[in-house]
């Protein structure tokens, strides 16, 4: 027997709810097969979703551990940088060049400044930013919609909700 769609399988199906003569109530003989293909079929896509997201799952498992990875390399990189300025400030050296020539390493001992905050409590109201977000309250405007009110610019989606366990 040829595997079948889902899609042709539903449509099989209400063909053969079409067809239920009206008068007597009598179902077509293939009704029971064309059943059965439809729950296969429909169980055969739900094995398939649950497989894809364990699938997932499991990607998303190795990107945090790669993340991981990467994190702790970039920290390593940090320490090597302060290691090796330390001891190239320590030893007055401020230029290295690779034997090579593929890269050159440059001490430039005060250059960079940066600001660094030691109690927020206390510095001046003039050296704050204020930053606005806007955020809908989703949970607010839905009990407004669901009391029967209006609320201009949104409305209430009512959804289906498939569940495979």
């Amino acid at each position: 027997m040829k595997e079948t769609t889902l899609y042709k399988a539903a449509q099989d199906f209400n063909d053969i709810l079409e067809s239920i003569d009206p008068e007597t109530g009598e179902i077509h003989s293939e009704y029971g097969d064309v059943m059965r293909a439809l729950e296969h079929k429909a169980s055969s896509v739900a094995a398939w979703i649950l497989e894809n997201d364990a699938n997932a799952e499991m990607v998303d498992l190795i990107a945090n551990k790669l993340f991981s990875k990467a994190r702790a390399a970039r920290k390593r990189s940090e320490w090597a940088k302060k290691y090796l300025s330390h001891y190239m400030k320590l030893t007055e050296v401020t230029h290295i060049e690779s034997p090579d020539f593929t890269f050159k390493v440059k001490l430039e001992i005060g250059r960079d400044k940066s600001v660094v905050i030691d109690d927020e409590k206390i510095i001046d109201s003039q050296f704050y930013r204020i930053e606005q977000v806007k955020l809908f309250d989703r949970t607010s405007i839905k009990e407004v919609l669901k009391s029967g009110k209006d609320v201009p610019g949104a409305k209430l989606v009512i959804k289906d909700r498939l569940t495979i366990k």
